[in-house]
């Protein structure tokens, strides 16, 4: 029903993601909160080449997710597989840029905005050109990179969310889900 207003939804991004969204608050609604949580304290991952291991893998099925969802082997599926694995890439290495202006590049960091991509492409990867649609991406990259170091930054001294740089960043999503 959300067509007839417009959305495009090549690969079922919008519904996988509102069902997971929705999944996580009730199990978090449910569990409660952790009792072993200090958020003072910085939690670094516990196995960094699993972490590796697993973006890659992830990666590399999200190509084949999205290049699937065209359901057949033609010009489409091909759109969807080169969009899906230049998003990643393209975010990647912002994520990386941003890491490496605040002077804190990691691996974890690199992982994370290679997934951003992926999750950011995949509503319209089969409807993009790739030299049209990423550089709008690698901005939309840039802009939720600040908005969470944002966010933490005013987490940690006042403990609220800098609304500002959110109704900035959503034209951006918005335009990137419309397009």
């Amino acid at each position: 029903w959300l067509r007839i207003y417009g959305l495009l939804d090549f690969a079922g991004g919008t519904v996988i993601h509102i069902g997971s969204g929705v999944s996580a608050l009730v199990a978090a609604v449910i569990l409660g909160k952790r009792h072993d949580f200090d958020p003072k304290a910085a939690m670094a991952g516990h196995n960094l080449p699993f972490t590796v291991l697993g973006t890659g893998l992830l990666w590399l099925g999200w190509i084949g997710f999205n290049g699937g969802s065209s359901l057949a082997a033609n010009g489409v599926a091909a759109l969807a597989m080169t969009n899906t694995n230049i998003a990643a890439a393209g975010a990647c290495l912002i994520w990386v840029l941003m890491d490496a202006i605040q002077g804190k590049v990691s691996i974890t960091g690199a992982c994370s905005g290679l997934v951003v991509g992926l999750a950011t492409v995949t509503p319209a990867s089969g409807y993009i050109q790739p030299a049209n649609g990423h550089p709008h991406n690698v901005i939309k990259k840039a802009m939720r990179k600040f908005e969470l170091n944002k966010n933490n930054n005013n987490n940690r001294q006042q403990q609220r969310i800098n609304t500002q740089t959110i109704y900035i960043s959503m034209p951006f999503y918005n335009d990137f889900l419309f397009c």
